[in-house]
C-alpha cells in the first residue's frame, strides 16, 4: 500500500555486509556502503503483517543512493489452542518457521485468554508450527498457506509431555558412558550425561523437531536431525569411534618442541597441544582424508595429509619448517596503489588474511612451504588471484574497475520469464543463471557487451518453457539499469534414431553454439 514499516535491512557489497534497523516509517540508512552493486534484504516486523523481499542499489563513488524496498503483504493464520483437558490455552508459546528452513528462525506469537491466535505477514508455502504451554505441547503441524489467500483456520490440542529416553552406543552395541547430549528444539535446548549404562533420559520433552548433538571423547562428533512425538520409545545413539594420531612436533632441526598447536582444521575435532617432550594425541577424526597441522609463533606449520579408518591410531611426526613469507602491492588498472584490498593467502596449513596499506603494500610471514595462492579483492573492482607462488614470493596485482549492471527482461509475447542467463561477451564462461526476470551482475570496465538468454513461455512440444533467441545488449558507461526484451527463438524438435529406427534417448543436440539436452521421454 506504499506505506513505510519497521524492520531489519541486510545489505551485501563484495567483502562488505552491513544490517540496520528500518524506523516506523520505513526509513533505513547505510553510511559505509562502498561503491558498486549492493544486494539488499529486507525483512520486515510481523506486526507490519509483510514478508521479506530482495533488492538491488547501485552506489557511485561520493554520490549517495537512494532505493525504495516493497514488501508484499503477507498471509494470516488464526486459530485456537486448547489444553490437555479441552481448556482454553490461554497463554500458551506459538512458533511457526518453513518447513525447509531451521526453527531457530522461527516467528513467534502468545496466545489470548480464550486460547485464539493469530499469525499475520506468513509467505506462501508449507510451514511448521509448533505451540508449547506449562507441561504441554502439539507439533510440530504442517501448514499449508496458499498464494494469496488466508489459510483454513488450525485448531490445537496439547498433550502432556512426556520422558524422552535413549542410549548411547558404539558400532559393536557397546554402551558409552559420559556421552554428552544435546537437543536443539523450537521451545527449549535440552542437556545430558549418558550413565554407566549408556542411557539418559530429559524428564519432560515437548513433541517437536530436535537438531540432536552428541559427543563422546574418542568417537566422531554425531549431529542430526530427529523428531520426537508422544509414544515414541525413545531414541537410539550410534556414535563411530574416531582415529587418533600421535606423535612428536619437532622444530626445524629436529629437536622435540613444546606447547605446539596440533589440529584437523575441522570443527568437531578439539586442538590438541604438544608436552615438553613435544608429544601430542589428536583423536576423533572422522574416518577418510585429514590434514593434520602443527603451528609454534616464529615458525612455518608442519603439515601431514594422512587417510585413517574409524578406530585407527596412526603415528605420525610433525616437523615444523622456516617461516617464510608472501608480500606485494595492489593497484587498479591505471596503476594506483589500493588501500584496504582483502588479501587472503591460503596454502598446505596456512589461511592467513589481511588487507593493504596506503601504499597498496601487503605482507603475510609465519608461513610454511608452499606453494601459496593469493586471492585480492576490494568492492568496486573485479578480484584478482595469483597461485603456485613459492616461499618468499613478492607479486604485484591490479584489479579492473568493475561495473555493476541490474538489469530486467521481458518477452515481446509478454509471457513470463522463469529464468534469465547473463554473460559478459568477451568472458562467456562467466554466465551467470537468476531464477525469475531479473538479474543482478558485476562485469569489467573493459566489457563493452552482454549475451543475455531467458527461459519464457509455455511448454511446447513437452519439452518445457522454450529459449528466447539470445540478444547482445551493450553495457552503458559506468553501469546502471537495462530493461531488455527479447523474442522467442526458432524451435527444431524431431527424434533421433539409430541405424536400426530405434529412437535414442539422452542424446545430446548441438544447435549453433548452444549445446541444449531437449528430448521427450520417449526418445
Amino acid at each position: 500500500a506504499g506505506q513505510g514499516v519497521s524492520g531489519r535491512v541486510l545489505a551485501r557489497g563484495g567483502d562488505w555486509a552491513e544490517e540496520v534497523s528500518a524506523d516506523a516509517r520505513g526509513e533505513f540508512r547505510f553510511t559505509s556502503a562502498p561503491a558498486g552493486l549492493i544486494d539488499l534484504l529486507a525483512r520486515p516486523s510481523p506486526e507490519s503483517g509483510s514478508i521479506s523481499t530482495r533488492g538491488e542499489a547501485i552506489v557511485r563513488q561520493g554520490a549517495r543512493a537512494r532505493v525504495t524496498l516493497r514488501c508484499p503483504a503477507g498471509q494470516t493464520l488464526r486459530g485456537r489452542v486448547e489444553g490437555p483437558a479441552g481448556v482454553p490455552g490461554a497463554g500458551a508459546a506459538l512458533l511457526i518457521w518453513p518447513a525447509v528452513g531451521d526453527f531457530r528462525d522461527a516467528r513467534r506469537a502468545t496466545c489470548a485468554a480464550d486460547g485464539t491466535f493469530s499469525l499475520a505477514g506468513l509467505e506462501p508455502g508449507e510451514l511448521l508450527l509448533c505451540a508449547r504451554s506449562a507441561g504441554a505441547s502439539a507439533g510440530p503441524l504442517l501448514v499449508l498457506v496458499p498464494l494469496g489467500a488466508d489459510p483454513d483456520p488450525l485448531q490445537v490440542r496439547l498433550e502432556a509431555d512426556r520422558a524422552l529416553a535413549g542410549r548411547v552406543v558404539d558400532s559393536s552395541g557397546r554402551s558409552l558412558k559420559e556421552a554428552a547430549i544435546q537437543l536443539k528444539g523450537p521451545a527449549k535446548t535440552l542437556r545430558a550425561i549418558s550413565d554407566a549404562e549408556g542411557r539418559f533420559q530429559f524428564a519432560a520433552a515437548p513433541s517437536g523437531d530436535y537438531a540432536i548433538e552428541a559427543r563422546c571423547r574418542g568417537f566422531v562428533t554425531l549431529r542430526e536431525r530427529i523428531r520426537f512425538l508422544p509414544g515414541d520409545p525413545g531414541v537410539l545413539i550410534e556414535l563411530i569411534a574416531g582415529a587418533e594420531v600421535r606423535g612428536r612436533v619437532l622444530d626445524p632441526g629436529g629437536a622435540p618442541l613444546a606447547n605446539a598447536i596440533v589440529d584437523a582444521q575441522l570443527p568437531d575435532v578439539r586442538q590438541a597441544r604438544s608436552d615438553a617432550q613435544g608429544r601430542f594425541r589428536l583423536g576423533g577424526l572422522p574416518p577418510g582424508g585429514v590434514r593434520i597441522r602443527a603451528r609454534a609463533e616464529g615458525l612455518g606449520a608442519g603439515v601431514a595429509d594422512l587417510v585413517v579408518s574409524s578406530g585407527e591410531v596412526v603415528a605420525r611426526d610433525l616437523v615444523l619448517v622456516p617461516a617464510t613469507s608472501v608480500s606485494g602491492r595492489v593497484f587498479d588498472g591505471r596503476g594506483a596503489p589500493l588501500r584496504g584490498a582483502a588479501v587472503w593467502v591460503t596454502g598446505p596449513g596456512d589461511e592467513r588474511l589481511t588487507r593493504s596499506d596506503a601504499a597498496g603494500a601487503f605482507s603475510i610471514a609465519e608461513l610454511g612451504t608452499g606453494p601459496f595462492l593469493v586471492n585480492v579483492s576490494k568492492n568496486g573492482f573485479k578480484p584478482a588471484s595469483r597461485d603456485y607462488l613459492g616461499p618468499g614470493a613478492r607479486v604485484e596485482l591490479y584489479l579492473e574497475a568493475s561495473v555493476p549492471l541490474t538489469g530486467e527482461v521481458r518477452t515481446t509475447s509478454g509471457d513470463p520469464v522463469y529464468a534469465v542467463l547473463v554473460a559478459p561477451a568477451d568472458a562467456p564462461e562467466q554466465a551467470q543463471l537468476f531464477e525469475g526476470s531479473r538479474f543482478a551482475i558485476v562485469v569489467g570496465a573493459e566489457t563493452r557487451e552482454l549475451i543475455v538468454r531467458a527461459r519464457s513461455g509455455e511448454a511446447r512440444h513437452g519439452h518445457g518453457p522454450s529459449f528466447l533467441a539470445p540478444q547482445y545488449v551493450s553495457v552503458p558507461s559506468g553501469g546502471g539499469e537495462l530493461k531488455i526484451e527479447l523474442s522467442p527463438g526458432e524451435e527444431a524438435s524431431g527424434v533421433v534414431r539409430d541405424a536400426g529406427g530405434r529412437p535414442l534417448a539422452g542424446v545430446a543436440l548441438l544447435f549453433g553454439h548452444q549445446r541444449e539436452v531437449e528430448l521427450g521421454g520417449e526418445a
